[in-house]
């Protein structure tokens, strides 16, 4: 157990269980993501989140440009053996990695240009032989090797 750098009353464990000027653990909050508990300095109300804390106290300030990271993905896992400083860009590739965050497809994709009823009636289209690839990219304002990509199922997987 340490004190808690810049709030010398309060003292943390390596696993994040957080405990007052006598003694008392404190119970953690929870917000929208993170564990956190409220701490006071010249009677001002300080929130702080309980990883910050460990990482902070155990192996120093954030270093500029970098962020805390929960290894295991857990965000209610603040024990330092799973906490780490690293970059915001290693923080999102983390995050993919791990299955925190999926790559968004389809009409989700930020540069999609189609809805998946409009690639549902160019494979229609496509599959009745009604008019041309080249035809079909000008309708859409897509390219002719989009078409060529939802006609190969290389694009826009739908299940219908």
């Amino acid at each position: 157990m340490q004190p808690i750098p810049n709030f010398e009353d309060y003292k943390i464990t390596k696993t994040g269980q957080v405990f007052g000027k006598f003694g008392k653990k404190l119970q953690p909050s929870l917000n929208a993501k993170y564990l956190h508990v409220r701490l006071y300095k010249n009677n001002i109300q300080h929130v702080k989140y309980i990883h910050r804390l460990v990482l902070e106290t155990f192996k120093g300030p954030c270093p500029p440009g970098m962020e805390a990271n929960h290894k295991d993905g857990n965000k209610h896992n603040p024990n330092i053996n799973n906490l780490e400083w690293i970059t915001c860009s290693e923080n999102h590739k983390h995050a993919y990695r791990i299955g925190l965050k999926k790559p968004a497809k389809g009409e989700k994709h930020p540069r999609s240009k189609l809805k998946e009823n409009e690639v549902w009636l160019i494979r229609k289209i496509l599959k009745e032989n009604i008019i041309t690839q080249t035809y079909i990219s000008k309708i859409f304002k897509i390219s002719r090797q989009t078409v060529c990509d939802i006609k190969k199922k290389r694009k826009w997987y739908i299940k219908r």
